[in-house]
C-alpha cells in the first residue's frame, strides 16, 4: 500500500509527464500555424505581429504601429529582434519554449525560498496553483505572449534580493518594467522597504536599455520619433480615464478586463462584443463622468491600502510577510494597467501560490482562514467560468470575473500580510546565492530557530 507521500509523488510525476507531452504538442501546432506562407500576422498569432513589426524595422529602420503592436515601447520591438531573423516557425517555437521555460523557472524560484516554509509536497505548494491558471497559460502560449516572461523576471529580481544580491535584482525587473511599465509598483514596493540599490540598478539598467541601447540601435530621429509616437497612442490615448471616455474602440471588447473597461461596461451602453457578436451587460446607464469618478475612487482605495499595508521597511518585518507584501503591490500593478487581456492573468500565480499554502498553515494550526479559503475558490470558478463560452456568449468576462477575482486576491495578500508574524528581516536570510530549497521549519524547532535567529 503507497503511502501518501509516494502517492503524492506519483501524481506529480504524471502531471509532469502530461505538461511535457502538451508543450510537444503546442509546439507542433505552433510550428504548423506559422509555416510559411504565413498571414500578415492579424488573427495569426500575437507573436506573428510582433515579428513582422521587428522585421519591418530592420528592414526600414523604422518601428512601424500599423501592424497591430501598439501598447509597448520602442525597446519591446528591439527584444524581439533575434527571434525575427529566425523562420517563423522556428522564431514562434522560441517564443513559445521561452514561456515554457519561464513557466517552469518561476515555479522552481517559488520552492526555493519565495514562500512561507511548509513541509508540503510541491505538487500542492505550485501545481494545484498553476492549474488554477492553466486557462490563461494557455492563451498566453497558443498566442505567442509575454506575460510568463514578465512573471518569471519579476520573481527572479525579488528572490535575487531574497538571496542579498540587490544589484542583480534590478536587472530582471528592469527588463519586466520595459516590457510592462505597470510593474512600476514594484519599483515603489522596493523603496517602501528601502531596497535602494535594487531600485538604483533597476532605474539604471531601464534608462541603458530602453533609452541608450534604444537610441544606440535607432539613431536619434528614429529613436524621438518612436518615443513620440508612443507618447502620443499610449501616454495620451489610452490612459484609463481615456479609455472610459472614447466612442467606440476595440479595447472595450469582452476579452480587455481591466478595471476602467469593466466599469465601463457595467455601467454604461457599450457593445461588450464587438461587430461579430454583439451584446451588453451594463446594470445602469451612467455617464462617462461618473464611471471616471467610480474608477478614481476605487483606485485611490486600492493605492492607498496598498501603500499603507507596504509602509514597513524590510528590517521591521519578516521574510513572510515581505512576500505577501510583493504580491501585493504585483496585483496592484495590473489592476491599474488600463488593458488587461485575459492572458496577464497568469502573473497572479505567485499571489495563488502564496494563499495556497497559507491556507495549508493556516489548517495545520487550526485557525480557519475562511476569507482566504473563499476567494481561492472563487478565482477556481472564475477560471472554470470560461468553459461556459462554448454554449453561450461571454457574459463572465464581460461583467469581469477574472477582474474581480483578482481584485479579492489583492485583498487576501493584504490581510495575509498583515497577519504575518513580524521578525527582523535581516537575520530571516542569511544565505548565500543557491538554488537549494530553503528547507521547512523542523517539527521540534524553537521559537529563535522558526524565525531565522541562529
Amino acid at each position: 500500500m503507497p503511502s501518501p507521500a509516494e502517492r503524492a509523488q506519483s501524481l506529480w510525476r504524471l502531471l509532469l509527464n502530461v505538461g511535457v507531452l502538451y508543450a510537444v504538442s503546442l509546439t507542433a501546432f505552433t510550428v504548423y500555424r506559422h509555416r510559411p506562407p504565413m498571414p500578415k500576422g492579424l488573427g495569426t498569432s500575437d507573436f506573428a505581429k510582433f515579428m513582422l513589426t521587428a522585421r519591418h524595422f530592420l528592414e526600414t529602420g523604422q518601428i512601424s504601429w500599423d501592424l497591430g503592436v501598439v501598447n509597448y515601447l520602442p525597446f519591446f520591438t528591439l527584444f524581439m529582434v533575434p527571434l525575427a531573423v529566425l523562420p517563423s516557425w522556428l522564431g514562434a517555437a522560441s517564443m513559445l519554449w521561452l514561456s515554457v521555460t519561464s513557466l517552469v523557472g518561476s515555479l522552481a524560484l517559488m520552492l526555493r525560498g519565495l514562500v512561507p516554509p511548509h513541509p508540503s509536497p510541491p505538487l500542492l505548494q505550485v501545481g494545484v496553483p498553476a492549474l488554477m491558471v492553466i486557462p490563461f497559460i494557455h492563451a498566453c502560449l497558443v498566442i505567442g505572449q509575454v506575460p510568463l516572461l514578465i512573471g518569471a523576471l519579476c520573481l527572479l529580481s525579488w528572490w535575487l534580493v531574497r538571496h542579498q544580491h540587490p544589484w542583480l535584482g534590478g536587472l530582471p525587473l528592469a527588463f519586466a518594467l520595459l516590457l510592462k511599465p505597470f510593474l512600476i509598483s514594484l519599483v515603489i514596493f522596493l523603496a517602501l522597504k528601502r531596497q535602494w540599490r535594487t531600485v538604483l540598478a533597476t532605474l539604471v539598467a531601464a534608462i541603458a536599455l530602453g533609452g541608450g541601447l534604444t537610441l544606440a540601435v535607432m539613431g536619434p530621429r528614429s529613436w524621438w520619433n518612436a518615443h513620440q509616437e508612443y507618447r502620443e497612442r499610449v501616454l495620451l490615448n489610452h490612459t484609463a480615464l481615456t479609455l472610459i471616455g472614447k466612442p467606440a474602440l476595440p479595447y472595450a471588447r469582452f476579452t480587455n478586463q481591466a478595471m476602467p473597461i469593466v466599469l465601463r461596461r457595467l455601467l454604461t451602453d457599450t457593445n461588450a462584443g464587438g461587430s461579430d457578436i454583439p451584446f451588453r451587460v451594463n446594470a445602469t446607464t451612467c455617464t462617462f463622468t461618473t464611471v471616471r469618478r467610480i474608477y478614481i475612487a476605487i483606485m485611490f482605495a486600492v493605492a492607498a491600502v496598498t501603500l499603507f499595508v507596504g509602509r514597513h521597511s524590510l528590517e521591521r518585518i519578516g521574510w513572510d510577510r515581505a512576500h505577501f507584501e510583493f504580491a501585493l503591490f504585483l496585483l496592484w500593478g495590473l489592476l491599474a494597467s488600463p488593458i488587461a487581456w485575459t492572458f496577464y492573468f497568469t502573473l497572479p500565480l505567485y499571489p495563488l501560490v502564496l494563499l495556497t499554502v497559507q491556507l495549508m498553515r493556516d489548517g495545520d494550526a487550526r485557525r480557519p482562514n475562511l476569507l482566504g479559503f473563499s476567494i481561492w475558490l472563487f478565482w477556481i470558478v472564475a477560471a472554470v467560468s470560461l468553459v461556459t463560452e462554448v454554449f453561450m456568449p461571454p457574459y463572465l468576462r464581460a461583467i469581469g470575473i477574472h477582474l474581480w477575482a483578482t481584485l479579492l486576491l489583492w485583498v487576501a495578500m493584504g490581510t495575509c500580510a498583515i497577519r504575518a508574524t513580524s521578525g527582523g528581516a535581516a537575520d530571516a536570510c542569511p544565505r548565500p546565492l543557491s538554488f537549494d530549497r530553503i528547507p521547512p521549519e523542523r517539527p521540534d524547532a524553537t521559537p529563535e530557530e522558526s524565525r531565522g535567529e541562529h
